[in-house]
């Protein structure tokens, strides 16, 4: 991504463009700051992560209008940070199922009780960010639900449109 090369400072990741990009037949990446990836299929699209909160609206806009028409069946999170998982409401639908590891709870829990610490640290990596954490509204972070927990060994496969989806969890 020429942004992500343009952004030699952890400052300038503001800069990096939003834009989508299709990677495979079926599989597109909104990129920014932190990317999302959608895997398409004939029954609904599955979204593996969702970015930043602050960028998540324009990277589904334009994500929308790259994808073929079709609900979003699954909402894959690959852990609780927010530049992973910050998206999230700006994806689910009526009927999503959010797929997470089974400590993903309690890691939201601690994230959360750590925050004002967290956010002082990253605003010193990231000056673009407001001098303090949204606590309410979309831009607040936690309150992701999961409605699958998936452990180890389990591994979580289902088929979507004749594609073959297994979820590993990995702690």
């Amino acid at each position: 991504n020429k942004g992500q090369e343009d952004a030699n400072h952890s400052r300038d990741f503001i800069n990096i463009p939003i834009e989508v990009r299709k990677l495979a037949d079926n599989v597109y990446q909104a990129r920014g700051v932190a990317n999302t990836q959608v895997i398409t299929t004939s029954e609904g699209h599955v979204v593996y992560d969702t970015g930043l909160s602050t960028q998540a609206a324009k990277q589904r806009r334009l994500m929308n209008e790259a994808l073929p028409e079709g609900p979003i069946t699954h909402v894959v999170l690959s852990h609780s940070h927010q530049d992973h998982a910050g998206g999230t409401r700006f994806w689910v639908e009526d009927g999503t199922e959010i797929v997470t590891h089974r400590e993903y709870p309690e890691e939201q829990r601690y994230l959360k009780e750590l925050e004002d610490y967290f956010w002082a640290r990253n605003r010193m990596l990231f000056p673009f960010m407001p001098e303090t954490p949204p606590k309410t509204g979309i831009f607040a972070y936690g309150d992701v639900v999961p409605t699958i927990l998936v452990d180890q060994p389990d591994i979580m496969r289902f088929e979507q449109g004749g594609i073959r989806f297994e979820i590993l969890p990995t702690p």
